[in-house]
């Protein structure tokens, strides 16, 4: 997969129809973050990494064709799982609309069809990816990237996540309770607070 032309329809098919871009590309910092400190604990590389900032680039999509936001996560998986991929392979598609339909809501669950479509390893993965993001889209819960920084370390029971910026008490709530699909994927408990 070449990541560069990837990149460029992500990018493309963002500009075309997230509404609020500021607070899909804090979102999309903050997976990465998590994503580069936990890398003990999940073990991806490249590919991983490009899906998950593609997915919280596109996570809300779907409020272009669902104004009121219901089903928006349905939406965003829908269109990206129907838009024209030159240089994204279709395996990697269908994983990244998988990723982005799970930032909120239901988990991963085998009653789910795309989701179940897909190889065991895949499933591993969007569960893996989808909990960092769902985490992250938690930490901008406001829309308003008062989440400055963070940091993520692993224990031998927790995954302690430390949070610096403005005042995050509806950030933080959120995350922690968006941190169900975390805990159960990687086995630990979540903590998450402001340093």
């Amino acid at each position: 997969m070449d990541l560069g032309a990837a990149w460029a329809e992500v990018s493309s098919l963002m500009s075309a129809m997230e509404r609020e871009p500021a607070h899909a590309r804090q979102v999309a910092r903050l997976a990465l973050r998590l994503y580069d400190d936990l890398m003990d604990l999940h073990g991806g590389g490249a590919t991983e990494r490009f899906l998950l900032e593609s997915a919280a680039l596109l996570h809300d999509i779907g409020w272009s064709v669902s104004p009121d936001g219901t089903a928006h996560h349905k939406h965003s998986a829908r269109l990206i799982q129907e838009r024209v991929w030159t240089a994204l392979p279709g395996r990697e598609v269908a994983m990244l609309a998988q990723i982005a339909r799970y930032h909120r809501k239901s988990l991963p669950q085998t009653e789910h069809g795309a989701f179940m479509a897909l190889s065991e390893t895949d499933r591993r993965w969007v569960e893996k990816l989808a909990g960092l993001l769902r985490v992250a889209d938690g930490l901008d819960r406001t829309h308003r990237q008062k989440v400055a920084d963070l940091s993520a370390e692993t224990g031998s029971n927790e995954v302690m996540v430390t949070v610096r910026g403005g005042v995050l008490e509806g950030e933080l709530a959120a995350a922690q309770k968006k941190s169900d699909l975390a805990v159960r994927v990687y086995g630990r408990e979540w903590i998450i607070r402001a340093g």
